[in-house]
């Protein structure tokens, strides 16, 4: 049967001692430490380009019968707005 906890430990649970303990504790440590490394450094995450990718140019007809296209609003900042009835 395992030892109870002693000083420091959680009454009522066993303790884990030995060269075993140590070893699956730096185990442990370890797994941590990788996993922290990985998520901090960005390393396995996705690469992003340093220039995103360009809307593709799109015409829409206008109701006095003109056309406007994505290009007529080239280097001013735009925002579109897709609602329908539904």
């Amino acid at each position: 049967m395992a030892a109870l906890a002693g000083p420091g430990g959680l009454p009522g649970l066993p303790t884990a001692r030995g060269r075993g303990a140590a070893r699956g504790r730096a185990v442990m440590l370890a797994c941590v430490l990788i996993t922290a490394v990985t998520a901090f450094t960005g390393a396995g995450g996705p690469v992003l380009s340093a220039t995103p990718p360009r809307a593709p140019d799109f015409h829409l007809p206008l109701l006095n019968g003109g056309t406007i296209s994505l290009a007529d609003f080239k280097g001013r900042p735009l925002v579109l707005l897709f609602w329908t009835p539904w």
